[in-house]
């Protein structure tokens, strides 16, 4: 395997990292993975993340330099569905940033 493969395989290995860890972030299992239902009741939140997984490199180097914050994508606390949406679950002052 050449150089180029090298960097194929650590391009595909980074791409299922990181949908297990925007998975994972969430609120949902990253090692069970996600219902089907969940993924056809929120298909902005499953597009984003199929974006953001394969360019993951530069979502990586975004989210280190603007100080690691927490995910805005996550089910709310009185949902019934389960359907993952952008907002925050709490305030800023509840949720600090990550270090």
């Amino acid at each position: 395997m050449g150089f180029g493969g090298v960097i194929g395989l650590l391009h595909v290995l980074g791409v299922m990292v990181s949908i297990w860890v925007l998975t994972h972030r969430t609120g949902y299992s990253g090692w069970s993975g996600l219902p089907l239902k969940i993924i056809l009741i929120s298909p902005e939140w499953f597009a984003a993340t199929a974006v953001k997984a394969l360019v993951w490199e530069a979502v990586l180097v975004y989210w280190l330099a603007t100080g690691k914050p927490a995910s805005r994508w996550g089910v709310p606390r009185d949902s019934r569905s389960g359907r993952i949406v952008r907002g925050r679950r709490e305030t800023d002052e509840e949720a600090p940033a990550r270090r």
